[in-house]
């Protein structure tokens, strides 16, 4: 009978240390508790040449600032500074453009990984940018 107990505490201990060692590797190749990082040069993915939007970015989890240009195919390059901050994570509302001149445009910002980026702007055109710098 001690036989029998000794082999269940055995087969019980097995069992727990593989399921904690799953638990470690599974949190590390979600990559535990890393904040975002949205650093780097990101440049819109356009289907027409001469026009959107690039921009220099620093930043992670619930702050991202940065400077660009909005490019014009007929016209003038525009620069403008990014800001952008939550007290949440940051993929939700709150990036912003600032052009210089009073003139401002809102985004509201998802990261669907860490080589994109997508800010829809107010009359809903989202705007899909891509790491240029992993």
């Amino acid at each position: 009978m001690e036989e029998v107990a000794v082999g269940w505490r055995l087969m019980v201990w097995r069992v727990m240390r593989k399921l904690t060692l799953g638990l470690i590797l599974g949190s590390l190749a979600c990559g535990g508790s890393q904040a975002v990082s949205f650093s780097g040069h990101w440049r819109e993915q356009l289907t027409q040449r001469g026009s959107g939007y690039e921009m220099m970015l620093t930043g992670s989890g619930t702050t991202i600032a940065g400077d660009g240009i909005r490019h014009r195919e007929a016209g003038t390059d525009t620069p403008f500074t990014v800001s952008g901050s939550s007290s949440n994570l940051v993929p939700g509302h709150g990036v912003t453009f600032d052009y210089g001149n009073g003139v401002t445009e809102g985004f509201s910002f998802n990261q669907p990984d860490a080589a994109h980026l997508d800010l829809t702007d107010s009359q809903n055109v989202t705007h899909v940018f891509l790491r240029l710098n992993p």
